[in-house]
């Protein structure tokens, strides 16, 4: 974890060598992603049980809240109002057709079981023993570090990292969270204490397999001095684009937060929480005047740091497989707060307003990826902040990788451990285990693809919650023998890309791709049932 190279790793006879790089980005914590890579109805005419947390577009006066699930088509699909905006990429306005004109998603993934940990993990291990999907590339690496895991603030042992199994004995390189993780692989050339780096190397080689020193003594051949200036220079670069990008989308601009007009009366219920349900977060109330302030200032340096040291580790050939933890936002900075207990029902007008003398609060949150007791107003437009910002340094990964002819050979997983399931209330969403996303985006394939059935609302006796409308629970595919999808099945599908075999033999991959890099789904278009 402080050094490059593991003094434990075990250099074995490989048995087959992949040509290929696969990252995964991992966002743990399980956001939803219906604002960004879910598509709801990719198709018209898909049936829709609406619920008002599922939307896209957001609009609030006297208290009301306007809210509905708006789409653009592209390329055939109906995608987030996002996918048709141009971002701004180092001051050019740039069309992010660059992603999904190599994109295929994959929804209505049932996780079989609910839980953070055990479904972070099943993401690089599925079966939880033998080789992990890490672990299988790291057997067939040729490049000198075979896997690099670039730490979030979640523990690894219990988390994706933690998975990782080499039956050749391998270990990962694992970058721990910092403010300077980046210097833990690439500032070798910059610090006293890495200077005898080369000897030690060659020490911990000592007696290994050549093919293995070669390599590594082929990394040492090129100037680390020019690895860590790359690095830098893409940190700025990618802190540039983000800063550029930090703002909202014209739907989510001058959000008020809730000022004293909804009778409770209008409601069956007892509960100022569930009247407010939209306004809600964390155990207050939000009733400033413009609630997209509380993002103002936030710091996304983290997520500039980690699609960098991914883009340096592809460029400079470092490794095989990057796992990339996503850390989520910290720092809502928000005003005009009231507590469950600062309010009170107006006898003579039955309005919900503050108690006599009770003063709005300023209270700091963090936007977690996991939001329970986040309601549907602060959770819709950080979404807007974090993916506009997100797919902002996704747009130049991959146009960076285009440039430098790595894209052909470059497999881009962006996942987490479950979906959504959303509370009838609005005052926040729960574990939707019954539902995954997993979204590619490679060069090796052509056009936009989404696959995988949904129920337009779930029946399932398991539920956690009843009649919420469609938002991505698993439904069954005839050519699964009418069972749900797993995600063994993805992991066939990632191996299928990568023209290795499959950790999941059992378990059929979910496309083949055709000479001319069109998919051919085998379970043919997305369908809502």
């Amino acid at each position: 974890m402080g050094s490059l190279i593991s003094p434990q790793t075990t250099f074995a006879k490989k048995p087959e060598q992949i040509e290929d790089f696969y990252l995964q980005i991992n966002l743990f914590g399980a956001p939803s992603r219906w604002q960004y890579d879910l598509p709801i109805t990719p198709f018209d005419g898909d049936k829709l049980k609406e619920n008002g947390h599922v939307i896209t577009s957001l609009n609030i006066r006297d208290d009301q809240v306007t809210s509905s699930y708006k789409t653009n088509k592209i390329n055939g699909i109906n995608l987030p109002p996002l996918w048709s905006e141009k971002l701004d990429i180092l001051g050019k306005s740039t069309s992010q057709s660059i992603i999904y004109n190599n994109m295929l998603t994959i929804r209505g993934c049932d996780m079989a079981i609910d839980g953070h940990e055990i479904n972070s993990r099943k993401l690089v291990n599925p079966f939880g023993t033998g080789n992990s999907l890490t672990g299988h590339i790291s057997n067939m690496s040729k490049a000198p570090y075979p896997a690099i895991q670039l730490l979030g603030k979640a523990s690894p042992l219990s988390t994706a990292p933690g998975a990782f199994h080499s039956t050749l004995g391998i270990n990962p390189i694992n970058i721990a969270y910092n403010e300077s993780y980046g210097k833990s692989i690439l500032s070798f050339g910059k610090y006293e204490k890495y200077l005898q780096i080369e000897d030690r190397i060659l020490n911990i080689l000592e007696g290994r397999e050549s093919k293995n020193r070669k390599s590594v003594t082929k990394l040492l051949k090129k100037n680390l001095d020019e690895i860590f200036d790359f690095y830098e220079n893409r940190v700025k670069s990618y802190e540039k684009i983000i800063k550029a990008n930090t703002k909202f989308s014209k739907e989510f601009k001058n959000i008020p937060g809730y000022q004293f007009k909804r009778k409770a009366s209008d409601y069956e219920t007892d509960s100022i929480r569930s009247m407010l349900g939209e306004f809600y977060i964390d155990g207050y109330f939000l009733c400033g005047e413009n609630l997209t302030d509380m993002a103002k200032d936030l710091d996304y340096s983290d997520l500039a740091k980690r699609f960098a040291i991914s883009e340096t580790i592809i460029k400079y050939e470092l490794s095989s497989s990057c796992l990339m933890m996503v850390n989520p936002v910290e720092g809502l900075n928000i005003k005009g707060a009231y507590l469950e207990d600062d309010l009170h029902i107006e006898k003579s007008s039955g309005l919900i307003v503050p108690k006599k003398g009770v003063k709005p609060r300023t209270i700091k949150r963090d936007f977690t990826f996991d939001p329970h007791d986040i309601g549907l107003i602060t959770e819709t437009i950080m979404n807007d902040q974090f993916y506009r910002c997100f797919q902002s340094c996704l747009l130049e990964f991959v146009q960076t990788l285009k440039k430098q002819g790595k894209f052909d050979n470059t497999l881009i997983h962006i996942t987490s451990e479950f979906d959504r399931t959303p509370r009838l209330d609005l005052s926040g969403s729960d574990h939707g285990w019954q539902g995954h996303t997993s979204t590619f985006i490679t060069g090796k394939i052509s056009g936009s693809y989404v696959t995988g059935n949904i129920y337009v609302d779930n029946p399932r006796k398991d539920a956690l919650h009843f009649g919420n409308g469609t938002w991505g629970a698993a439904a069954p595919n005839k050519e699964l023998q009418n069972r749900h999808m797993s995600y063994r099945n993805i992991v066939s599908t990632i191996c299928n890309f990568l023209n290795i075999k499959s950790i999941t033999p059992s378990d059929m991959a979910l496309i083949s791709i055709k000479n001319d890099k069109k998919v051919n789904l085998l379970l043919g278009d997305a369908k809502n049932v």
